[in-house]
């Protein structure tokens, strides 16, 4: 991902917000996947001896509802990685449509004719 993150500071307008936030889920989702890899069989345990969820800090009642809250957890951040790659579309379909088109038609317009006000301003003062 170091690569990545020197082309973002080379080219930053050419990234959007939404782009940032999907980029930084995926390196996320990951860093998650290796982090339970490498310490799956360390898990840490308040003072009675039940599992607390990593990522929340959840104490569960034993380990057979720590596999479910761990799949409960994975399931949560993909669903969050989808919203956010659904959210990158309809801002880049917002973006590409006639609705937009048209604003930008009409601020154009709008600046046009407050430069001609300002220019026949301008003349009736000389």
């Amino acid at each position: 991902m170091k690569g990545d993150k020197d082309d973002y500071e080379e080219n930053y307008d050419n990234y959007s917000g939404a782009d940032i936030l999907l980029s930084l889920s995926v390196e996320l989702s990951h860093e998650l996947q290796s982090y339970l890899t490498i310490n799956c069989n360390k898990l840490q345990t308040d003072e009675d001896g039940n599992p607390i969820c990593m990522l929340c800090d959840e104490k569960l009642a034993s380990e057979h509802n720590w596999i479910e809250h761990i799949e409960l957890e994975k399931s949560k951040l993909i669903k969050n990685i989808a919203n956010l790659k659904d959210y990158k579309a309809s801002t880049d379909n917002l973006l590409q449509s006639p609705i937009s088109e048209q604003c930008r038609r009409k601020r154009e317009y709008e600046l046009l004719r407050i430069r001609s006000n300002q220019q026949k301003r301008l003349g009736c003062m000389i």
